[in-house]
């Protein structure tokens, strides 16, 4: 019954009173990990509390979505809902909404006392994950009127892993902005009184090691880890979180535990501890006062108005009393995590919708009689029913029989209004599932559960048998003499009863035959449509499996094409490695070439072993495939006999049969190889081994390409790197030739000049020997002078130091003479040491630039 309490207000039909009233809630938050309940959920929701809550909500995550168990999941209760629907129904609590989104489920119980005064029930569901088209993550939520307060709860579960905190803030924004309800008075979640926020929101905690996140957690010092929380980091800068509350993180992180334990991750990834499951709160913001408003120069709106006056009348607030974790439960690796909150309100209402009571004594044999009269306003719909409902109903949908209330029929007045109730009435779950927005309900406490109908109701038919025979004591004494016409009359009257009671016999034999075979054919259609949708599922699978199979062929051929390439330049390198070898003695030295080709060695042989594990990666990869598709092949095989030899069973008929075949059909039942939930196990761990494989090799083929990329980059870069260093090296030696050449011409020039500076000294010998010998002879001649003229005059004094000085002069220029041969034989030295560098610099160009750069020169590196 759409916006009844906005109807309600309208009209003055408000009966609260100015005493608050404090409610008990009691929220429970838990990723199960795709296990069944256990068996004993006392602990979870603190049945054993003196106080009991007026109100549970239950959010769970991951809960198994199998494709078989989810269809069965949507015509039937799942396991978790029948858990506490079955230890909640006997306290007098009712489940008044539910709503499954794949692994997301949320529940929504209350006291029955309270159930008349839940209206505007309304759910909805957001996916996020693959790009926000599947339900795997998202949120679902129920909201309802709670004595004419709104009340909405989220269930989330959010993307996973560390670096993802911002798209986790992302996707709880795109929930609010997306959820819409039909409502009035709240149409989004925003606009409710009060939102709770909870699940598996996945905000993990940041920089801390691992070594101090469980040093805290042992040591119980929570508060160092939780300025480091992902969550506590986000409020801090986004505005949508700061509205929310949350509690003190006082209990150890409840994720991630080993299964079966209370341990954290001790496998391989060594998940760091987190606080992934949260219940947070949001109590609308006050709307801003009349005379803040006009000072804002904004004006106040009817809406605006209507919250304001409706928080001054009607407050609403909320305590936590208590926010932990259950350590006891261990079959999931996430604890769960409960809440437990009061709230303090007044009641808007105190009188429910309608007044419902039986009229007179009700009876198995004819239709009951229901008075019903409206206590207030409100828009009737076609969809308006009233049910009957045995003591201890655990859901609107656990009525016995219901009827349905005409629109024209509910109108405020006086008046009863008495509409008949069959006791034969059976409705179909999909006539009201979807339509049904409020829960009005009639609680007989004359209905047991061992019977439809007992005192004061008084069946008809519950006295003794009435025999309907004659007394043979009361025949006509007219006929005593005569034939026993009494006898044979009842003979006769016997024979009929007896041929009628075949005839009913035959026909309900046939009956239960036909009934028998329609139940058979409709079970073999249910069983050939379930094989049906597996097989489906079997062949997209095998489909998507052969793909991955042809994709990592292809791949591993264009591994193998890229290994063949790394042939070439690693024979290359080798060869030029040896062939500067073959250099002169003094140029083998390890230059810069020398390393740079020894690396590009190293690295062509790392490529080349690498690119030889990815191909036996893929190998193995394509085994896996191969193994899987067999699987799945065989799988779809067996399901293929199976569907066909049911299709023939279900096209069976008495005639088509041999009746020596169903005379020697064995009645007992055989053993079965596997059960119904084995066989729909089997192909889901197929699917899943499938699924698995085809994972694997996506994230195969990721890695190979990028193994591709990057190999074919490292070559190219190594094999710039050398040719580099041999252009670098190529102009070196070029430049140190030329000079030793330039320096050779020069040495050669001198050399020249050497030669003649030589002959100059001796033709200056000669001449000095030549003015020597004259001087010589001038003193000779001198001698022979008389001996009275034969004194030390300044002629014999300048002939004596001519010939000293000329002495001296042929000295000098005699040991110019030496020290000119030993220039000439020096130069001749560096002429010759100059030719034979050059002659090594030039058989180092030529290995380098010939020989090398021949060999080098069809190297080229494309992208694998």
């Amino acid at each position: 019954m759409e916006e009844s309490e906005e109807q309600s207000a309208d009209s003055g039909m408000r009966t609260g009173n100015n005493e608050g009233h404090s409610f008990r809630l009691h929220m429970v938050t838990w990723n199960v990990a795709t296990v069944d309940p256990p068996n004993d959920v006392t602990s979870l929701l603190q049945l054993n509390s003196p106080e009991s809550p007026d109100l549970y909500v239950i959010g769970l995550q991951e809960v198994y979505s199998g494709p078989l168990r989810f269809v069965s999941d949507t015509v039937y209760n799942d396991a978790w809902s029948l858990q506490f629907m079955c230890t909640l129904g006997p306290l007098d609590y009712v489940k008044v909404s539910s709503i499954r989104m794949q692994g997301l489920l949320l529940l929504v119980f209350s006291k029955l006392e309270h159930v008349p005064f839940i209206r505007d029930i309304q759910a909805s569901y957001t996916r996020t994950g693959i790009y926000r088209y599947w339900g795997n993550k998202g949120g679902v939520s129920v909201r309802l009127s709670f004595y004419g307060h709104t009340l909405c709860f989220l269930n989330c579960h959010l993307a996973a892993h560390m670096k993802y905190a911002t798209e986790r803030v992302d996707e709880f924004e795109y929930i609010m902005d997306t959820q819409t309800f039909d409502c009035k008075k709240a149409p989004r979640i925003v606009d409710h009184r009060l939102v709770f926020w909870f699940g598996d929101l996945n905000f993990r905690i940041e920089d801390h090691g691992m070594h101090f996140v469980r040093s805290c957690i042992n040591n119980q010092t929570y508060s160092l880890l939780w300025s480091k929380d992902q969550l506590t980091m986000m409020k801090k800068k986004e505005q949508i979180l700061q509205e929310f509350e949350e509690g003190p993180l006082d209990f150890q992180p409840t994720y991630k535990f080993d299964l079966n334990s209370d341990n954290y991750d001790s496998s391989g990834k060594k998940r760091k501890p987190a606080w992934t499951d949260r219940i947070l709160w949001r109590l609308r913001p006050k709307a801003p006062p009349p005379d803040e408003q006009e000072k804002n120069s904004v004006g106040l709106d009817a809406k605006t108005a209507m919250q304001l006056e409706e928080e001054e009348e009607y407050p609403l607030k909320i305590r936590q009393d208590s926010y932990t974790n259950i350590m006891e439960y261990s079959i999931s690796d996430h604890k769960p995590v409960i809440g437990v909150f009061t709230l303090e309100l007044k009641k808007m209402y105190s009188t429910p919708l309608v007044r419902l009571q039986a009229e007179g004594d009700w009876s198995a044999d004819m239709d009951a009689m229901v008075l019903y009269s409206p206590l207030q306003p409100f828009p009737s719909s076609t969809w308006d029913w009233i049910g009957l409902y045995k003591v201890g109903f655990t859901s609107a949908s656990d009525y016995i029989t219901y009827m349905w209330v005409k629109d024209d029929e509910v109108a405020f007045n006086e008046e009863d209004i008495k509409p008949a109730v069959s006791h034969c009435l059976r409705v179909p779950d999909d006539e009201w599932g979807s339509n049904m927005t409020s829960i009005v309900y009639m609680h007989l406490l004359w209905c047991s559960s061992s019977s439809l109908f007992s005192s004061p109701v008084s069946p008809v038919s519950d006295g003794p048998p009435v025999d309907t025979t004659m007394s043979i004591s009361d025949r006509n004494p007219q006929q005593a003499g005569g034939p026993n016409l009494v006898n044979i009359e009842f003979m006769r009257n016997h024979s009929e009863l007896f041929r009628a009671e075949c005839s009913r016999l035959i026909m309900e034999s046939n009956k239960a035959c036909k009934r028998m075979q329609n139940n058979d054919n409709k079970q073999l259609d249910q069983r050939v449509r379930d094989i049906q949708f597996l097989k489906n599922e079997l062949e997209l699978k095998l489909e998507e499996i052969i793909l991955e199979i042809d994709n990592l062929i292809s791949l591993q051929s264009r591994v193998g094409n890229a290994l063949e390439a790394t042939r070439e330049p690693l024979r290359v390198t080798v060869l030029c490695l040896e062939e500067r070898m073959k250099r002169p003695p003094p140029e083998r030295l390890h230059d810069e070439v020398d390393r740079e080709l020894l690396k590009e060695r190293e690295v062509i042989e790392g490529v080349a072993s690498l690119l030889q594990r990815v191909v036996e990666q893929i190998t193995e990869q394509i085994r896996l495939n191969r193994s899987a598709k067999y699987r799945l092949e065989q799988d779809l095989k067996e399901k293929f006999e199976a569907q066909c030899i049911d299709n023939s069973c279900a096209l069976m008929t008495t005639h088509s049969i041999n009746n020596q075949m169903s005379k020697n059909t064995n009645a007992a039942l055989p053993s079965l190889a596997v059960t119904p939930k084995q066989w729909e196990n089997i192909s889901d761990i197929n699917i899943a081994k499938a699924e698995q494989q085809k994972i694997n090799s996506l994230s195969l083929q990721a890695l190979v390409e990028s193994v591709l990329g990057q190999t074919a980059a490292d070559m190219k870069k190594q094999v710039q790197a050398t040719t580099s260093a041999f252009q670098l090296n190529i102009q070196e030696i070029k430049s140190a030739k030329s000079q030793m050449e330039d320096q050779l011409a020069k040495i050669l020039l001198e050399f020249a000049s050497q030669q003649r500076i030589k002959q100059d000294l001796q033709v200056a010998i000669t001449e000095n020997e030549h003015a020597l010998s004259l001087a010589q002879a001038r003193l000779v001649l001198r001698r022979k002078r008389p001996t009275k003229e034969q004194c030390h005059d300044s002629a014999h004094f300048q002939l004596f130091a001519e010939v000293q000085q000329i002495t001296a002069h042929i000295s000098k220029l005699q040991g110019a003479v030496v020290q000119s041969d030993e220039q000439h034989r020096a130069l001749v030295r560096c002429q010759l040491e100059l030719q034979e560098n050059i002659e090594i610099k030039a058989s180092s160009l030529y290995i380098d630039e010939v020989i090398c750069a021949q060999h080098r020169e069809p190297i080229i590196i494309h992208n694998f």
